[in-house]
């Protein structure tokens, strides 16, 4: 029992450090967008008769 709730203590703290990973690579893409928004390009959408 002591397993299980070791390996569930270390799940949430995995869940907890992705998260915020995840937030500060956004923040930080989002950041170096902010400061060179002439370099940063959006993905352009292809319509179906351009792609044919």
């Amino acid at each position: 029992m002591r397993v299980l709730y070791v390996v569930f203590v270390l799940s949430i703290f995995a869940l907890i450090w992705t998260a915020i990973a995840v937030a500060r690579h956004i923040r930080r893409h989002e950041a170096r967008v902010a400061q060179h928004p002439e370099t940063h390009q959006e993905p352009e959408t292809v319509s179906k008769s351009d792609s044919e």
